[in-house]
């Protein structure tokens, strides 16, 4: 399995070199895209910064190898990656620390420098189906966040990371726990905005039930897809990753998590993660030592990993991520009703501006037909049933409706009989000419017939 993976992380590195040309040459045309988008819809200068960010290279590149280095498919995909980015992200809930899904500390990686995110099965019983999403959404926002930083620091000396790695522990989990409707959400709406991020897959502590339902399951993946998932024991998996990058449960020399404090959460979500920024270790070291211990225990124990590099510098702290928000055009939150607008800001400044920058007549001509198509609905709605209400009322005018409609549904009703009656009329007496002509023939018995 070792020389698998080194051939799969060799490709991988291959790849990028080869169309490094490319992909510069894509992320300029993105960037060209998105100054256009951030035209179109008026953001502002915090917006439009946070959307061009997110275009690094080690991005781009994963775009490209998606479509197969496909350079038009690759551009539309990023410009549709804009868009989800601006309707998304900024509704995410803030992050907390989560036992589910954990990243290790930055220094902790595996022998290619990638970082390892560790799911803790055993954990997922009790959390619901949209605080599994967030906690997924964002731990693969912080994967692409941490791997950009890295590129950045090491990749122009060679040390390239494009991807992590996952410890996947199923340990005391019932299958039937297992939310199966994340399946496609997963694969169809996850994947497409972070392709190809995740390097190799770990499988650890699975029982016999698990091993039955991935036969099923692999049958469904691509090659390239089952390349990457592997399903060691404890002692296979010592020797694929070392143990300065493997938790204590593992046996590894890493401390166990702290449920209140996120070393990579406190890196690039400061702003995001409160109870991340107030159980730091300096201000927390007292209930925290597990955690506070384990910058000093990886960094006593890197030279086991070959690896083993300079601490890299926490980047500077993102601000809030800008809120972008499309509003109802015919909502009551809309201050510019009848014209399509958004919300945009961070924080409490959040200001309503219009989409386009102005306010244009085709806006105005649809809200105006689209009011009078929803004034005659109620009109007629109102005229069909409501004379069929039975409760009494005052008015004399209800009980007149009503009587006159049920005389109109009743001369309906008599019209539809006759119709019917009329259609099988024929019918019966031609089958009683048949009938009696078979009696005149001594074909059937006059009985029969009758």
């Amino acid at each position: 399995m070792s020389e698998a993976i080194l051939a799969q992380r060799t490709l991988v590195d291959d790849q990028f070199k080869e169309h490094l040309d490319v992909v510069l040459e894509l992320q300029q045309e993105a960037v060209a895209r998105l100054k256009e988008l951030i035209i179109e819809r008026n953001l502002d200068g915090e917006t439009a910064a946070w959307c061009v960010d997110s275009l690094d290279i080690t991005t781009v590149f994963r775009f490209l190898k998606k479509h197969k280095f496909s350079h038009d498919a690759a551009l539309l995909a990023l410009v549709a990656n804009f868009k989800w980015r601006l309707e998304t992200l900024p509704y995410q809930p803030p992050p907390k620390p989560s036992m589910l899904l954990r990243f290790l500390p930055p220094e902790v990686t595996d022998p290619f420098g990638r970082p390892i995110l560790v799911v803790r099965a055993r954990y997922l019983p009790g959390v619901s189906i949209i605080d599994l999403k967030n906690q997924i959404l964002t731990g693969y926002e912080l994967a692409r966040l941490h791997i950009a930083h890295l590129f950045r620091n090491d990749g122009g000396r060679g040390h390239r990371v494009l991807q992590f790695v996952v410890i996947l522990d199923l340990q005391d989990l019932p299958i039937h726990v297992m939310p199966m409707e994340l399946v496609p959400w997963f694969g169809q709406l996850l994947i497409p905005q972070y392709p190809g991020m995740c390097g190799t897959c770990y499988v650890v502590n699975y029982s016999w039930t698990y091993a039955g339902l991935w036969s099923v399951f692999k049958r469904l993946l691509p090659q390239r897809a089952l390349s990457r998932v592997f399903f060691p024991s404890l002692p296979e998996l010592q020797t694929f990753l070392p143990l300065s990058s493997l938790p204590k449960e593992y046996g590894g020399h890493v401390p166990p998590p702290s449920p209140k404090y996120d070393a990579m959460l406190r890196r690039y979500l400061p702003d995001l993660s409160s109870d991340a920024v107030s159980q730091s270790p300096e201000s927390s070291a007292s209930s925290e030592t597990d955690e506070g211990r384990t910058l000093q225990t990886v960094s006593s124990s890197s030279s086991l990993s070959p690896s083993s590099s300079p601490a890299p510098t926490a980047p500077p702290a993102p601000a809030h991520i800008p809120v972008y928000r499309s509003i109802p055009t015919r909502s009551s939150l809309n201050t510019f009703f009848g014209y399509p607008a958004v919300v945009t800001g961070t924080g409490g400044s959040q200001v309503p501006k219009l989409s386009f920058g102005r306010r244009r007549k085709r806006d105005l001509a649809r809200t105006l037909f689209i009011l009078l198509l929803q004034r005659i609905g109620r009109v007629l709605t109102r005229f069909l049933l409501d004379p069929f209400a039975l409760r009494r009322t005052r008015s004399g005018r209800r009980k007149w409706r009503f009587w006159v409609w049920w005389s109109v549904l009743l001369w309906m009703g008599g019209n539809i009989v006759q119709v019917l009656r009329d259609i099988n009329g024929p019918a019966v007496m031609s089958l009683q000419a048949l009938a009696q002509a078979a009696v005149r023939s001594d074909r059937v018995p006059a009985a029969i017939a009758l």
